[in-house]
């Protein structure tokens, strides 16, 4: 059995999107290409930082993001 996945990471200025995905399959062609699936899934959310920006963790903010 064989599992991969993928992300997607997108923080356009203050707010953060996020995908991801995971696939488990049982059978593999000799290209890698999966013949059948066992089970998938999907995550995705929405991230928003609370507070000033001021209070955040200074390692974690961008040098142009700093005031």
């Amino acid at each position: 059995m064989g599992a991969f996945g993928l992300a997607l990471n997108l923080c356009p200025g203050w707010i953060n999107f996020f995908v991801g995905t995971d696939l488990v399959a049982t059978r593999f062609t000799p290209q890698f290409i999966p013949v059948k699936q066992k089970s998938m899934n999907v995550t995705f959310g929405l991230g928003i930082p609370l507070g000033r920006r001021s209070h955040r963790v200074a390692e974690y903010v961008r040098a142009s993001d700093r005031k």
